[in-house]
């Protein structure tokens, strides 16, 4: 069963759309920018690696859909599981327990590398057409980041290794809460919707700041938040996530264990 729900969270089609659709919106910023030109032939503008990651990641709109997309490879299959009557079968065959854990893990692990997978490749492509970053810029927008004292390991791309971890984190973080509507509403529509509209909310109303999750997929702050701060912030709501999907998950089995228990005693008199 484990080995299942790990093909079936990753080996989808859903997956293969959401890699594709962000990879898309992403690429397509640094035509819109210049730095690929659409002829091939004019010169493209050309820009050191971290200052060109700042393109997509800014003047794309991948930031402003970015929580919409973690949950479809595979947290919203519950939802689908519990609506179509599959879960009844499920949980004839595995513990809920474990159903509840290995749902929850591959809900987060694909939600992550939904987001990761298309932000690796934009790195790639960074790093083929842009420069190394070297010391002696004093203009660098980064010198007043938390990156600033990474900025110069592996010409940059040390920081792109640091940011494709925060971007998994930040898969993982939305995945989980995708889960979590899925657990509470039985509406497909409803909580498709809702993990866009919690992301919106809090893009729009809350604060700039480092408990804000809408901030965390880049985290660009400033140079006196420590740089392992975010990492800690995104595993935290994970691990909140996760118990809340947890508990409720085994509670909605205890419930329907006993609802079949009550059927059989009352057919059986």
């Amino acid at each position: 069963m484990k080995r299942i729900m790990l093909k079936r969270s990753i080996l989808n089609i859903r997956m293969l759309f959401v890699i594709v659709t962000n990879f898309i919106i992403l690429f397509v910023s640094l035509f819109e920018y210049g730095i690929i030109t659409v002829d091939g032939k004019t010169p493209g503008t050309t820009y050191d690696i971290l200052t060109m990651y700042t393109i997509p990641f800014a003047i794309s709109s991948f930031i402003i859909f970015a929580g919409i997309f973690p949950g479809l490879p595979y947290a919203f299959s519950y939802l689908e599981e519990r609506n179509s009557g599959y879960l009844k079968y499920i949980r004839t065959r595995i513990n809920i327990g474990k159903y509840a854990k290995y749902k929850v893990l591959f809900s987060g692990l694909s939600g992550g590398l939904s987001v990761m997978i298309p932000g690796v490749m934009i790195f790639a492509v960074i790093c083929l057409i842009g420069r190394k970053v070297i010391p002696g810029d004093n203009g660098h927008i980064f010198k007043q980041l938390m990156w600033a004292p990474y900025m110069y390991i592996w010409g940059g791309r040390f920081v792109l290794l640091l940011k494709a971890i925060l971007l998994f984190l930040f898969g993982a973080m939305w995945a989980e809460l995708a889960l979590l509507f899925s657990n509470i509403f039985k509406n497909r529509y409803v909580a498709y919707v809702l993990p866009f509209l919690a992301y919106e909310l809090m893009w729009l109303v809350f604060p700039v700041g480092i408990w804000n999750p809408v901030y965390l997929v880049r985290s660009d702050f400033g140079r006196d938040i420590p740089v392992f701060i975010p990492y800690l912030v995104d595993m935290g709501y994970i691990v909140i996530l996760c118990l809340i999907n947890m508990v409720l998950m085994k509670r909605r089995g205890r419930q329907w264990r006993a609802n079949v228990w009550d059927y059989l005693r009352k057919t059986s008199l």
